[in-house]
């Protein structure tokens, strides 16, 4: 995998995350998304690690210092464009742990999906009638706490505000009935598949592939030349996702401060 097609990939979920009301910083070089509402163990992170190692541990102070302004735990994700290459072993010399990897999976054609949906399932573009039921939907799905709720809507509203150029969300209905949802992100040439969720009582239906097979057809038709997304390195999302024509572009991981070591920065949420 070539760094710079790594990074463009990597550089869709900053714009994501961005879109989600993250503010970017530039600390050196790298790249810091810090999110003002969403919980400090979310969607707060560096990127895009550029140093020599003599240098490097000086830049993570750096970076540090950063999260303990904005009362963040610090995190890392690392990937092939990092340099040093081997950032992850360093961070785990200066206090960080590693958890859980991500695949990083592309497309650059509209994938083959054979998806027979059932009758009756509509999928269209969300507004400000659906959104509300797509939210539900990923929240419930995902097990994320549902005090997200309120800041996945505002990104969405966000997202809806900027066009259909930027960002979609989709609402799958079946018979009426909201059964699945998914965003897609567009930056330079890329489009970025994000919280994919079919309801658990709709899962086996089918729903899943025609949706992606949608999000598809119109990502490509829009003119984009790569579309890509990230699941648990493993998981049956993986699996489901390489089964429709996905390649593994890159396994990422998410470094965090270690739970003492970020008591001691004084991070928000911690017991002190």
């Amino acid at each position: 995998m070539k760094w710079y097609f790594a990074r463009r990939l990597m550089l869709n979920r900053v714009e994501a995350t961005r879109l989600g009301g993250a503010s970017r910083h530039e600390v050196g070089a790298s790249t810091l998304l810090l999110h003002p509402t969403l919980p400090a163990a979310s969607w707060n992170f560096a990127v895009d690690f550029d140093t020599d190692s003599a240098g490097l541990e000086r830049q993570v102070r750096r970076v540090e210092e950063e999260f303990h302004k904005a009362k963040r735990w610090p995190a890392v994700l690392t990937g092939p464009y990092d340099r040093p290459h081997d950032l992850g072993e360093r961070l785990g010399a200066l206090g960080y742990m590693a958890e859980a990897d991500r695949t990083i999976m592309y497309v650059e054609e509209k994938p083959s999906i054979k998806a027979d949906a059932p009758e009756g399932l509509e999928i269209a573009i969300a507004d400000d009638a659906t959104v509300d039921e797509c939210v539900q939907i990923a929240v419930q799905r995902f097990g994320w706490p549902y005090e997200w709720a309120k800041s996945l809507r505002r990104a969405a509203l966000a997202g809806m505000e900027r066009g259909p150029d930027h960002y979609r969300m989709y609402y799958a209905a079946l018979n009426g009935a909201g059964v699945a949802t998914a965003f897609t992100v567009f930056s330079a040439g890329t489009a970025g598949l994000y919280g994919m969720a079919t309801s658990k009582d709709f899962e086996g239906q089918g729903i899943g592939r025609a949706l992606l097979s949608h999000c598809a057809s119109e990502t490509f038709e829009r003119g984009v030349d790569v579309m890509t997304l990230q699941v648990p390195t493993g998981s049956k999302a993986e699996r489901f996702y390489e089964g429709a024509g996905f390649k593994k572009a890159y396994v990422g991981r998410r470094w965090v401060k270690k739970k003492g070591e970020r008591r001691q920065l004084g991070a928000k949420g911690e017991e002190e």
